[in-house]
C-alpha cells in the first residue's frame, strides 16, 4: 500500500453559478517533485470533473472504470453520467477495494454545476459547499470556512482559492505556486492556468533580513 508518485492538496468550493475545483500542479516522487506542470484536475464528461489527491497510479486505475462506463453510456446512446453518478461509483471502487486490503490511496473532489461531493479512501463519500484534501485540511479549511457564503461569485471563489495556494506553498515542502483551477457551470467547464506571483523569498522581508 506504499504511495510513490503522488500530488497532495486538492480544493473545492461551490459558488453562486457552479463549482470550482483547484490543484497545484506539482506531482511528487517522495519527498522530490517529479514534475512542476502537472494537471490534476481530470475531466470525465461535459459538466463533470474531479480532482485527486494521492496516487497518481490509483487515481488512473480507478478513473479507467469510471472512463470505460461513460465511453459505454455513450455507444449505447443514452446520456452521460451525472456527476452525483460519479461520485457514487467511485465510492462503491473504493469501499471494494479497502475491504480488499488494497485501498486506492486517493482523495477525490467530484464536482457538477450544482454539485461537490468528497470521496475518501475508505470508501466514505458525502455532499458539502466546500473542500480541501490533505495537508490542506489543516491550512485552507479555517481559511475557505471563514470568507465562505454560498452566494460568492466565481471572481470571489478564486480569490480564495490564490489565498490557499500561497498558504500551502509556504507549509507544505511538496506544493507549487502553479496552480490550475476549472469552473464547472451548466454551459460547461472553463479551464484556467496560473501562477502565485508573490515573492516568497527571505530577502523580500525586512523582519527576516537577518537571517539571509
Amino acid at each position: 500500500m506504499a504511495t510513490y508518485v503522488t500530488g497532495t492538496t486538492a480544493i473545492g468550493i461551490r459558488y453562486k453559478d457552479g463549482v470550482l475545483l483547484a490543484s497545484d500542479k506539482a506531482l511528487s516522487y517522495g519527498k522530490m517533485h517529479l514534475s512542476h506542470d502537472y494537471c490534476r484536475i481530470q475531466q470525465m464528461t461535459e459538466k463533470a470533473a474531479l480532482v485527486f489527491s494521492g496516487d497518481e497510479a490509483d487515481m488512473k486505475d480507478a478513473l479507467n472504470i469510471i472512463k470505460n462506463q461513460v465511453q459505454e453510456q455513450r455507444c449505447n446512446d443514452l446520456p452521460p453520467p451525472s456527476a452525483k453518478a460519479i461520485h457514487g461509483q467511485l465510492s462503491l471502487q473504493n469501499y471494494e477495494k479497502r475491504n480488499d486490503s488494497d485501498p486506492y490511496m486517493n482523495n477525490f473532489l467530484i464536482a457538477g454545476p450544482n454539485f461537490l461531493g468528497i470521496v475518501d479512501l475508505f470508501g466514505t463519500n458525502f455532499e458539502t459547499n466546500f473542500y480541501a484534501t490533505s495537508l490542506g485540511k489543516y491550512y485552507c479549511l479555517p481559511l475557505i470556512r471563514d470568507r465562505y457564503r454560498p452566494d460568492m461569485t466565481k471572481e470571489q471563489a478564486h480569490e480564495v482559492v490564490k489565498d490557499c495556494i500561497k498558504v500551502m506553498w509556504n507549509n507544505d515542502c511538496l506544493a507549487e505556486k502553479k496552480y490550475d483551477v476549472w469552473f464547472v457551470t451548466k454551459e460547461g467547464i472553463e479551464k484556467v492556468s496560473s501562477v502565485i506571483q508573490d515573492d516568497f523569498s527571505i530577502a523580500a522581508h525586512k523582519d527576516l533580513a537577518a537571517f539571509v
